[in-house]
């Protein structure tokens, strides 16, 4: 099927002159045949056709063509248009989308290169779980949401710059 669709697209590229009417040939494509611009792209992508003039028609946003961040291929985003990763399997593990696997490998980036960030997230945890497995004991939720509170006090403070990070570790490794 795509073959079909991939010889429109040559024929069209040969009737229309891309560099000037990139606007024209796209607008044809995605109109008259319905072809959609996830097509177009991976047929960029396939034959290494230069994609540049994609970029003409970028500034609309139901044109918007970005490149995924995860797997590197362009793709139109459907609702959002802040989106970084596209919706095709992501190549470090088929089970996942890139939207997925690119959204968690982000997070788990920003865990290992903030000590601050992993540190509350290991003691919230922590204290979430004998909450949750605990609910006989008043005790432990009762430490889960002391805990939650003070730490909201705490970023606070540190974002608007009334406490440095570094005090901020401080309590939180006294308050394991």
């Amino acid at each position: 099927m795509n073959s079909v669709i991939y010889r429109e697209i040559i024929e069209k590229m040969q009737d229309i002159s891309m560099a000037n009417n990139s606007n024209k040939f796209f607008n044809a494509m995605l109109n008259k045949n319905h072809i959609s611009v996830d097509v177009i792209c991976n047929f960029c992508k396939e034959f290494n056709v230069s994609s540049d003039w994609l970029l003409g028609i970028s500034n609309k946003n139901e044109y918007l063509i970005k490149y995924c961040k995860n797997c590197g291929k362009p793709f139109h985003p459907p609702k959002r248009q802040d989106r970084l990763y596209c919706d095709r399997p992501s190549p470090q593990d088929i089970t996942k989308t890139c939207q997925e696997y690119g959204a968690r490998q982000a997070h788990q980036d920003s865990l290992k290169s903030n000590e601050a960030m992993k540190l509350y997230r290991n003691i919230y945890m922590t204290k979430q779980m004998m909450a949750k497995r605990n609910p006989d004991y008043a005790k432990y939720q009762n430490e889960f949401d002391s805990f939650r509170d003070a730490a909201k006090k705490w970023k606070s403070g540190v974002k608007s710059g009334a406490k440095t990070e570094n005090e901020y570790v401080e309590w939180l490794k006294s308050t394991r």
